[in-house]
């Protein structure tokens, strides 16, 4: 707010100047301080403009981070206390995916050196399993995916970073297939 007041301040000293005698030695230098302040207004305004879409592409790694830790511990379950075949197979297939998307993301935040103490508040399983908990499971793993692609796909979309960009569009169709299976496994769980 206050560089906005600052904006239109500096834009009215420049429009009042503008009016002046142009040889007027005054006015001249007025108008370059002017100038001056203007151009480090811009310059401020750029270097916050550059620090929150940092922040933003770190709170993304964190929030992808968190969210990965946790759809690996409900996949690792699925493997253990699934009962329907399919389910288990799923699974055990998306645990590298994840594990690999996990060290990818912390490679990331490392060359950009992003703190991302991970969230570890441990995930509630339901311990009875049965068909219930396969229902519950699939369609738990399809909501995650479902998240997880559209946050990589508004990513994908917004930010400027080329690393974060690459890293989001090759992860992408993995996470659209994960997500395929899961409605797929969800839809016949549930008939």
């Amino acid at each position: 707010m206050k560089t906005n007041y600052l904006i239109l301040g500096l834009t009215s000293l420049v429009l009042t100047f503008s009016g002046c005698d142009k040889n007027d030695p005054d006015a001249k230098k007025a108008e370059e301080v002017v100038n001056n302040a203007a151009n480090d207004v811009g310059d401020a305004v750029e270097k916050t403009v550059d620090k929150v879409k940092i922040k933003i592409d770190e709170s993304f790694a964190k929030n992808v981070l968190d969210n990965n830790t946790e759809e690996l511990e409900w996949l690792r379950a699925g493997t253990k206390m699934g009962t329907d075949p399919e389910l288990k197979a799923i699974a055990q297939q998306m645990i590298p995916d994840h594990e690999k998307l996990a060290k990818d993301i912390k490679t990331y935040a490392a060359q950009k050196d992003f703190q991302l103490d991970q969230d570890n508040g441990g995930v509630q399983i339901d311990s009875k399993t049965g068909i219930t908990w396969d229902q519950n499971w699939a369609e738990k793993i399809k909501k995650m995916h479902r998240d997880m692609v559209d946050k990589f796909e508004r990513t994908q979309s917004n930010t400027e970073d080329k690393e974060l960009k690459e890293l989001v569009t090759s992860s992408l169709p993995m996470l659209r297939d994960h997500l395929n299976k899961a409605e797929k496994l969800e839809a016949r769980l549930n008939k």
